[in-house]
């Protein structure tokens, strides 16, 4: 499979599928397809509190495969919801939370569920969000190009918690509140009641 995103703020996503090649997306995404693609509707769970879960997290409890059927190559495009679109890899093990309703598409089907921290909400954070978990490139919904940052083990930035649009291999131990903090700093400075610590690695 081969993808370009096209666009720098409002963008969309173009994908070439080889024959028998496939992808997933959600409903509501497709902008348009070759007519050699097939369309399947499948449910986007494993059984009803799987759906359920996925139904919570703000994604449809039906997901869409698109499959080349014919024996030529074949496009498809996707948008977003929110104008850009960001690529990203996960693997066998590891586990992405996003805001909930961001996931757009994947290589191979993945697991969506309803992610709910009454620790994130005690640190200023939304208390529910998607956990997406499985071993394929997925593509996400955004406003626009996303700051990537990678922690080292140990290594702790104070983040704006609004701003928080997923965490990769982040356990909600590692969300906390700052050493050193005031909230009437914080609300002078416009950054709200407080700012979220996230400590490596993820």
């Amino acid at each position: 499979m081969e993808y370009k995103l096209i666009g720098k703020v409002i963008q969309s996503l173009h994908i070439e599928l080889e024959p028998e090649e496939y992808i997933y997306a959600q409903e509501g995404t497709l902008a348009y397809m070759d007519s050699g693609i097939r369309r399947n509707i499948e449910l986007n769970g494993k059984g009803f509190w799987s759906v359920i879960k996925v139904k919570l997290s703000k994604e449809s409890i039906f997901i869409v495969k698109y499959t080349n059927s014919s024996n030529i190559r074949q496009q498809i495009c996707f948008m977003g919801n929110s104008g850009s679109i960001f690529p990203m890899k996960i693997a066998d093990g590891h586990k992405i939370i996003l805001r909930r309703g961001d996931y757009i598409a994947s290589e191979k089907k993945v697991e969506i569920e309803l992610y709910l921290s009454l620790g994130m909400m005690t640190k200023g954070n939304e208390p529910a969000f998607q956990r997406i978990t499985g071993n394929t490139e997925i593509f996400i919904s955004t406003q626009d190009e996303l700051i990537v940052r990678e922690l080292k083990p140990g290594e702790e930035i104070l983040v704006d918690e609004s701003l928080i649009k997923g965490l990769y291999d982040i356990e909600e131990s590692q969300i906390r509140f700052p050493k050193r903090f005031s909230i009437f700093k914080n609300l002078i400075a416009g950054e709200g009641m407080m700012l979220t610590s996230i400590v490596g690695p993820g």
